[in-house]
């Protein structure tokens, strides 16, 4: 596979569009990926049952990636219907925990009615990872009162502990401004120093 860099500029609707990208000669098949100053990764946990929590959240990183897209970054959204669904030894959960551990930059959980042991076992592995590496960074969202579940008031103590995120949220319209408020000022902080020139 032989590597490099080039400028690629196109015409859409009579403008021209320019980006730098690597290109990749892989078994003769050109592949051009564009290059970004910053490439977030973010894993949503939750229920399966959560589908419209999900796309919500997916939603706002779409919104924000649109208003700063002058910061030539990427967002980037996994939950587990993103994974391959080969056969995996230790099974798919292990690729899920995994990426948490080492690729993604957010961890987001949804929970609503409690937390489920696949859930729990994702947010032990983030924590865990924040806790030695600082990343990724979590942010749980809980239904209104659902901190008030034993298990739940624990991880929410610990959360705050550590300086991460514990939103309570009241529906999904509550849920995406609450993430979009955290993303936009994550964002503020990573380009801050742009602000200045």
């Amino acid at each position: 596979m032989v590597c490099f860099c080039s400028v690629v500029s196109f015409v859409i609707g009579g403008v021209i569009v320019w980006f730098v990208c690597r290109k990749k000669i892989k078994n003769n098949i050109d592949i051009i990926e564009p290059q970004y100053d910053k490439l977030i990764k973010c894993f949503i946990a939750g229920s399966k049952s959560l589908q419209r929590e999900r796309d919500g959240l997916r939603s706002i990183m779409s919104v924000m990636y649109n208003k700063w897209m002058n910061f030539n970054f990427k967002i980037l959204s996994f939950t587990f219907e993103d994974f391959d669904k080969k056969v995996v030894i230790g099974g798919q959960q292990k690729l899920y925990n995994s990426f948490i551990e080492k690729d993604a930059d957010w961890a987001l959980f949804i929970i609503d009615k409690g937390i489920g042991d696949k859930t729990h076992e994702e947010y032990r592995i983030a924590m865990d990872s924040y806790i030695n590496n600082g990343r990724p960074n979590i942010v749980i969202f809980g239904k209104l009162g659902i901190s008030d579940m034993s298990e739940l008031s624990t991880i929410k103590e610990e959360v705050e502990k550590h300086g991460q995120y514990w939103v309570d949220y009241s529906d999904i319209d509550n849920l995406k401004l609450s993430f979009e408020s955290i993303l936009n000022w994550d964002l503020i902080n990573i380009f801050k120093d742009s602000f200045k020139s």
